[in-house]
């Protein structure tokens, strides 16, 4: 049985999935297959200049006639924030806003759904989970409240957050089994990964001056 099988089988599970991954008719398609009931939108500005089927407004009423719910979590879990102290580095610290009433009231709004049988996605726009704060932040400490998370990647495709954090690892850490012969510091594999995760907050962290 695969990762994945094995995760389908706990009862937090969380989806994720980029939009531009799929048109919509497809996307609708894929949700549906997988028994999800609820699309939550992370993004921070819900609406697309080139996949107009995916503007918030537009997608809610055509997940509505699908029976599928929709609603915008930008608050809770968007990669925009106005907290200003929330920027120490003058891009979005994930570590510093996970801990905040926001992401924990999304936390919350989350497991009141599950404890109601709905299934949700955590929907952006990236293709890929690696460049979305879906993944590198919300993702990352949904897991510390006990949830699984399943990124969807394709049709029938799918990753784990364990493979994005060995895919961090590799990429941020390449030396990582022989560290300890070349460094006075003998980092564990939680602290590379997460060294790794800091890095990657750095790298894709929404900054200040983009406003």
């Amino acid at each position: 049985m695969s990762i994945i099988e094995n995760l389908i089988m706990e009862k937090k599970i969380i989806y994720t999935i980029g939009y531009t991954t799929f048109s919509i008719n497809d996307f609708i398609k894929e949700i549906k297959e997988l028994g999800i009931t609820c699309i939550v939108d992370v993004r921070s500005f819900p609406r697309s200049g080139y996949y107009k089927d995916f503007d918030s407004d537009v997608l809610e009423t055509r997940l509505r006639k699908e029976g599928i719910l929709y609603r915008n979590y930008a608050y809770e879990f968007g990669a925009r924030q106005q907290n200003k102290s929330l920027y120490p580095n003058g891009y979005l610290d994930f570590e510093l806003f996970s801990k905040t009433e926001n992401f924990i009231q999304g936390v919350k709004k989350l497991n009141l759904g599950i404890e109601l049988n709905q299934t949700f996605a955590l929907m952006c726009a990236e293709k890929d989970p690696y460049n979305c704060h879906r993944c590198i932040m919300v993702s990352r400490f949904l897991q510390e409240y006990g949830f699984e998370i399943i990124h969807i990647v394709g049709h029938n495709q799918f990753v784990s957050q364990k493979e994005i954090e060995d895919r961090l690892i590799n990429e941020y850490f390449p030396e990582h089994n022989q560290y300890s012969l070349f460094s006075e510091e003998n980092l564990s594999d939680d602290e590379c990964l997460l060294c790794a995760y800091r890095e990657r907050n750095k790298d894709i962290g929404f900054k200040i001056e983009e406003e």
